[in-house]
């Protein structure tokens, strides 16, 4: 789950910093299990063909074992590389030839223009050898939505992402199936991510167990990483990561931005969570973003941490500069 906070912008004397949770549209959030030994990662940005398997092409994509394929005959490949279908809602279909046996947390995530994915056709299907076995009902998270153009032009720019958490168990392949919920669907991308459970780290389980009663636990609404019970602007994930307290609205530990020597800064409490990654980019233009700050692992020292914009000067060439932060963890 990945979590971030509006850009700050700086324009030489003045600062204006406020709080949403915008996703980027040209990315996935990434899984702080990613790098974990035994974690597999396959994604798909240009489709070569509408009919035949896609071998993925994302930069750090496992070269085998992994193909998309799309599985409706009226469907074309755009010029850009997307999936496309007048006529029929599109249907698709990942293949994973084999998996590493025991507990597994598999993460589907998908960019799509135009319809959206049928949440209740995604479907995560495991092989034992002999069957094909149907996974329980996945997370669904929305990470990004936006709406493109007006009237009758208008359309759905939307990034989804289902997570399945699977038991011990050999599963010597899997398969996952997915719809789109009417016709004039552009499907834009995917990314699978699959890893057995990360080593053992309940700061965050605690912190939620100490907050929050058994029956609010199991409430997305409540407890999930983007819910905001006290309804204060942080969500649940960064109230944790920035030491904020989730049921008290007057406890808001937004991070602090100001100039420097020219350069814009920001400043934020950090944890002690070697699961935890920070994240601090920097825009000229809030469209074409540069990570300027990153804290993973050991290096998340407890205590205030400060991200500096090294990439411009405020100044004539660089009047207006945005950072954001965007926090995670798997």
């Amino acid at each position: 789950m990945q979590i971030r906070l509006r850009p700050f912008s700086a324009v030489l004397t003045a600062l204006v910093t406020t709080l949403c949770l915008p996703a980027q549209s040209d990315r996935f959030t990434a899984p702080a299990f990613r790098g974990q030994v035994g974690a597999l990662y396959a994604g798909w940005d240009d489709f070569a063909s509408a009919t035949f398997a896609n071998v993925p092409d994302r930069p750090g994509s496992a070269s085998t074992g992994f193909s998309f394929t799309q599985l409706d005959p009226a469907a074309f490949v755009t010029s850009s590389g997307n999936l496309y279908s007048f006529s029929t809602p599109l249907s698709h279909r990942i293949d994973v030839a084999a998996l590493p046996s025991g507990p597994a947390t598999v993460v589907l995530q998908t960019r799509t223009l135009g319809a959206a994915l049928s949440a209740p056709t995604v479907q995560l299907e495991t092989f034992d050898g002999t069957v094909w076995r149907v996974a329980a009902v996945p997370l669904d998270e929305l990470i990004f939505s936006e709406t493109l153009g007006t009237a009758f032009g208008a359309a759905v720019n939307e990034t989804r992402r289902w997570t399945w958490t699977l038991g011990a168990g050999a599963t010597a392949a899997l398969r996952l199936t997915f719809q789109a919920t009417g016709t004039s669907q552009s499907f834009l991308a995917a990314a699978l991510d699959l890893a057995p459970p990360a080593p053992a780290d309940d700061l965050y389980a605690a912190w939620l167990a100490a907050r929050f009663s058994s029956a609010e636990r199991v409430d997305p609404l409540v407890s999930g990483p983007a819910a905001d019970p006290d309804a204060d602007g942080l969500p649940n994930l960064l109230e944790y990561a920035l030491g904020g307290d989730p049921r008290d609205p007057s406890s808001h530990p937004a991070p602090q931005a100001q100039v420097a020597a020219s350069r814009l800064t920001l400043t934020f409490s950090r944890l002690a969570d070697p699961a935890l990654v920070y994240t601090v980019e920097a825009s000229p233009d809030l469209a074409d973003w540069a990570t300027v700050f990153t804290s993973t692992g050991a290096a998340n020292l407890p205590g205030p941490a400060v991200a500096t914009d090294n990439d411009a000067a405020l100044g004539p060439e660089h009047p207006r500069r945005f950072l954001r932060l965007l926090v995670a963890r798997p």
